[in-house]
């Protein structure tokens, strides 16, 4: 089984990565071993092609989604990235479409740990709003650990539950999305 225990110097680990909110602290040791594992296992039970793919991790079957989320998905559709639900998908699926990408781009949240997985120079454009700042520090460690290439956008402001569209299209825009 792909997550099952693994023996590291006698002890029993469990092939994860956690980290307290907010914080930068990172086991380097784990670090060093848990991906270079986790690759070699899904690599070894499914192809991963070599094909360039540019994915947008859509998060419209949550509860807590940006009020423009239509409006952002149909931005990246349109700059030929492919519109995916993590949820749809198993652990498995998911670490080896992100091995098969080049360019991906999420809002800040639990999607973001498989991209761990990504191959060296991948391009991840994180979407965040103020509010939500504090956690793009957590997961830029970990991304950045692995030679991903990280860009940050925070997106406008929600006031009174909703959001200029043209706004929104402005700030991704401006970062080049």
């Amino acid at each position: 089984k792909i997550f099952s225990p693994v023996q590291v110097d006698g002890k029993e680990y469990f092939v994860s990565i956690t980290l307290d909110r907010g914080s930068s602290d990172i086991d380097g040791k784990t670090v060093d071993w848990v991906r270079p594992y986790i690759t070699k296992q899904v690599e070894s039970k499914s192809i991963v092609s070599d094909a360039d793919k540019k994915i947008y991790i859509s998060r419209k079957n949550y509860s807590r989604v940006h009020p423009n989320e239509k409006e952002i998905e149909s931005h990246f559709l349109s700059k030929g990235y492919q519109s995916v639900c993590m949820e749809d998908m198993n652990p498995i699926e998911q670490i080896k479409l992100v091995r098969e990408c080049t360019d991906i781009a999420c809002h800040v949240g639990s999607s973001i740990v498989n991209l761990y997985y990504g191959k060296p120079n991948t391009k991840v454009t994180v979407l965040a709003t103020k509010k939500e700042n504090d956690l793009l520090s957590y997961y830029n460690v970990i991304l950045t650990n692995n030679g991903i290439e990280v860009d940050n956008v925070l997106l406008p402001e929600i006031i009174d539950g909703s959001v200029s569209e043209a706004m929104t299209k402005y700030v991704l825009e401006y970062h080049g999305i």
